[in-house]
């Protein structure tokens, strides 16, 4: 995580969080979310399928609250031109 860019102060929160996911039981994904993304693609319910699709949700959650800033913060790359319009 350190090679990505994330302090150790990060990686602590990350690790705390993983570790409510784990407590809350909403880690590993659950069965059903897993095989809906596989039969998606058709493939066999394989272990590992199962495998890669547990890894391919972690990533669309991870590039989900990449973007939060963008979503709430209200920063977004759309908006860059509109203020230059705005002044006109």
């Amino acid at each position: 995580m350190t090679s990505d860019g994330l302090s150790e102060a990060d990686i602590e929160a990350v690790q705390r969080h993983l570790a409510m996911l784990q407590k809350n039981a909403l880690v590993p994904a659950k069965h059903h979310i897993l095989r809906q993304m596989i039969d998606g693609v058709e493939a066999p319910p394989t272990a590992m399928n199962m495998s890669v699709a547990q890894g391919t949700y972690f990533d669309g959650m991870k590039l989900a609250l990449a973007e939060i800033d963008r979503r709430y913060g209200g920063q977004r790359v759309e908006d860059g031109g509109l203020e230059r319009w705005s002044m006109m």
